[in-house]
Order: C-alpha cells, then structure tokens, then sequence
C-alpha cells in the first residue's frame, strides 16, 4: 500500500500530552488529519486539538484496555475521518509502585495496569 505524503487519517492514542501531542502535531502540520485519542484527560486532549493546524481533526475518548473499547474508539475514528490510513500506538501508563513500599495487591493491581494499557491496548487496537 502507497501512502500519500500527506492527507492521511492518522489515529494517535494517547495524545492529550507529551510524545503523543507532539506526534499529533507532527502530522497535522504535514497536512495529515489527526484523531486525537485520550482515556481520561480530556482537557489536556482538547488543548492538543486546539494546538493542531490545519482542518478536519476530531477527538474520541475511550477505554483501550478492553477489545470492546478499543474496537468503539477505532471504529468513532474511522467514521469521523472516513478510514484510518496509519495508527500511532502512543498510550501508556507509568504507575510509580515501589516494590518496598507498595502492599502485594495494589503491586499486583498497578502491573495488571500497566499490561492493559501498555501491552493489550496495543494489540486491542
């Protein structure tokens, strides 16, 4: 598949801040159109909507963590855009838990946290 040089319907999750805003904005000055994706900072997420040139770029919260959520976010992408050409797999959590001050079960709880996001989103999507 040849993908033009701009004009893509980009998907990027995780992309109310940091690496993801920043990719965001990469491919929206490229003349991409963006779907700006966030779990729960949606502020921040329409901060990085605001912060794109160009037109056409839309916003979709949503659970990634489960294949349902993720299949409800790419689907909300896909008909605002009418299709998805590339997807950035950006979300991603870092829970601070260290190991001598955190009880077993919330440990446990933060690992399972961070494969649901870091590891499963990615293969949700």
């Amino acid at each position: 598949m040849n993908l033009p040089a701009s004009g893509r319907r980009v998907l990027v999750s995780g992309a109310s801040r940091g690496l993801g805003r920043a990719v965001a904005q990469a491919f929206a000055a490229n003349g991409d159109r963006v779907v700006v994706h966030f779990g729960s900072r949606v502020e921040e997420a329409r901060a990085t909507l605001e912060s794109l040139t160009g037109a056409g770029h839309v916003l979709v919260g949503g659970d990634l963590t489960n294949p349902t959520g993720a299949a409800a976010v790419v689907d909300m992408a896909a008909e605002a855009l009418g299709g998805v050409d590339v997807l950035v797999n950006n979300a991603a959590v870092n829970i601070r838990h260290p190991l001598a001050e955190t009880p077993y079960e919330e440990w446990v709880a933060v690992w399972q946290q961070h494969v649901a996001v870091n590891l499963l989103a990615t293969a949700n999507l």
